[in-house]
């Protein structure tokens, strides 16, 4: 009976520490950085001057894309597919990515969409109030 007390104690203390970590208050902060938009033949690459940590995407555009694949630049130097969207996309669309990269191609599946990405917004995790 002692050792099932003691990993309830165990398991209670984990809950409280975990229940910390997601309840830590943040806030989403746009990354006020140069980026440096180049179009490929079925999308578009964004890049960065350095790496940045990048937890959400804001696509702004008109329209609708019936689908969209998100690649990132690894540390191999390798494209990486980091989230693929199915659905129609309808703007305003937020991501979420959790990512750490310089460079990320957004690549559409149909280019006879009649929707267009003008803007994509990139946001990282700040402290909240700051």
């Amino acid at each position: 009976m002692n050792r099932w007390l003691c990993i309830l104690f165990i398991l209670a203390c984990f809950s409280q520490i975990g229940c910390a970590a997601i309840l830590t208050e943040k806030e989403y902060i746009l990354i006020d950085e140069s980026v440096d938009v180049n179009p490929i033949f079925h999308g578009v690459v964004y890049s960065f001057q350095e790496k940045m940590q990048i937890n959400k995407m804001v696509f702004l555009g008109s329209g609708r894309i019936n689908g969209i694949d998100i690649y990132v630049l690894d540390v191999s130097n390798q494209w990486k597919l980091k989230k693929k969207l199915y659905a129609p996309i309808f703007f305003p669309r937020e991501i979420y990515l959790f990512t750490e990269t310089d460079t990320i191609k957004i690549k559409h599946r149909n280019p006879t969409d009649t929707g267009r990405l003008d803007t994509v917004l990139f946001y990282t995790f700040g402290a909240k109030g700051k």
